[in-house]
């Protein structure tokens, strides 16, 4: 069972020490935690981790449509895969569905955990993560059409980080 001290007779700097191993503790925990997430992630079969890590770089919440552009699989069988991760409460979350300006209707997921969006973004290497931004950012220009300017925000990001600044 937890003590629980009383601290307004506590000097100052050691209240600030004390805080500071809370700090180096909590931050130790995230690390493990990272670790083990990675983990699952790499227990995963090659085309599992790949629909992961281009979903992170999509964003979250993502469309399905928009993973698919960066993947050489159907929207179909990517909303499959996120579906029956759904059900059994690994990686995400449904985030329902959107219909875009080209008639696009696209389901929609989102990491269950900030954690788990961090540490899959981080496994995709640089050179990948530019051509994935823009390859997300191009098909979301392309679905939205004239509504483009209403992602302005989004479609920055993506061709910003897909060193694509005219479009940006």
């Amino acid at each position: 069972a937890a003590v629980l001290i009383d601290d307004t007779h506590v000097h100052p700097v050691v209240r600030r020490q004390l805080f500071e191993l809370e700090v180096v503790a909590l931050h130790r925990q995230l690390r493990a935690l990272a670790h083990e997430l990675e983990q699952h992630v790499e227990q995963l079969a090659s085309e599992d981790q790949a629909l992961l890590e281009v979903a992170s770089v999509a964003g979250s919440p993502f469309a399905v449509a928009a993973v698919a552009a960066g993947l050489a699989l159907a929207a179909e069988a990517i909303e499959a895969q996120c579906t029956t991760w759904v059900r059994q409460g690994r990686f995400l979350a449904a985030a329902g569905t959107e219909t875009w300006s080209d008639g696009t209707l696209t389901a929609c997921y989102r990491f269950r955990h900030a954690l788990y969006h961090e540490v899959v973004y981080r496994r995709v290497s640089a050179g990948r993560r530019v051509r994935l931004h823009h390859q997300i950012g191009a098909r979301l220009e392309r679905g939205y059409g004239a509504a483009a300017p209403s992602l302005a925000a989004e479609l920055a990001m993506h061709f910003t980080q897909g060193h694509d600044p005219q479009r940006a």
